[in-house]
């Protein structure tokens, strides 16, 4: 009878994991343009669109995932009249995604300086972060160099090799999965112009002009000081128009 009792209560065990759903609320910040509703979108299985209606105040979907998981994502606006709606959101979400429009260098001192806002203001809360260097496909492209090519398609191989044969806790703590070799001071700092904005296509470099140490979890704000990010954190460069690494940002997401 024991042994009976045993096998009900673990097959009730079991209907439970299976039918449990798991909920996940995701707040989508940046400035305006800088693909948060393209983003958000493309995490609710719609195709990429060329005209998108400018977010005003606060944008909401449900969506249902194929892992059981509901995920609700908040869309706020970035004009400046809306930023103070993203506090609000920060308190529910259990993941803010920071969207900056890498291609566009007017507004880039003015994005890296409401990153440095958002991630100050949540980082005792513990929630973690999600950096998105958006339109890489609208950036310059590299000079020409079939040598440096080859070794960089070596190193993203091997990159990727790391990630598959270690466990999350190991290699996604504060490390971007496209970094290898990792160390912050060793990485050249650019006065970001036409001419060299090329340069942020690289993550490392991305992280470096961002100020965000990824492997020690620090960020590096003016006049030398220094915050502890007490929290996860991870930075890809991407496109959501032509689907660069999305998919990689997307099972990121699922393994919160």
């Amino acid at each position: 009878m024991d042994c009976f009792w045993k096998w009900v209560n673990q097959l009730w065990l079991w209907f439970h994991s299976v039918s449990v759903q798991r909920q996940l609320s995701i707040a989508v910040v940046g400035l305006q343009n800088s693909g948060k509703t393209t983003f958000t979108n493309l995490l609710a299985g719609k195709e990429f669109a060329v005209d998108t209606i400018p977010t005003l105040g606060i944008n909401v979907k449900n969506v249902k995932l194929p892992n059981r998981t509901n995920l609700t994502i908040y869309d706020l606006a970035g004009q400046t009249r809306f930023q103070k709606l993203w506090e609000r959101c920060f308190q529910q979400a259990d993941l803010l995604v920071f969207m900056i429009d890498i291609s566009d260098l007017t507004t880039w001192e003015q994005a890296k300086n409401k990153l440095h806002d958002v991630i100050i203001a949540t980082n005792l809360e513990h929630v973690p972060i999600l950096i998105l260097g958006n339109k890489k496909d609208l950036l310059p492209k590299f000079p020409a160099d079939p040598l440096n090519a080859k070794a960089d398609s070596s190193s993203q191989q091997a990159t990727f090799a790391s990630v598959e044969n270690s466990t999350r806790k190991q290699t996604w703590k504060y490390v971007s999965p496209l970094l290898h070799n990792y160390e912050y001071e060793d990485i050249p700092k650019y006065d970001l112009c036409i001419e060299n904005q090329h340069v942020l296509s690289k993550v490392e470099i991305l992280s470096k002009e961002l100020g965000i140490d990824l492997k020690q979890g620090l960020l590096h704000l003016p006049h030398n000081s220094k915050v502890k990010l007490n929290r996860d954190i991870a930075l890809f460069c991407v496109s959501c128009k032509d689907g660069t690494l999305i998919e990689t940002v997307m099972d990121w997401i699922l393994e919160l």
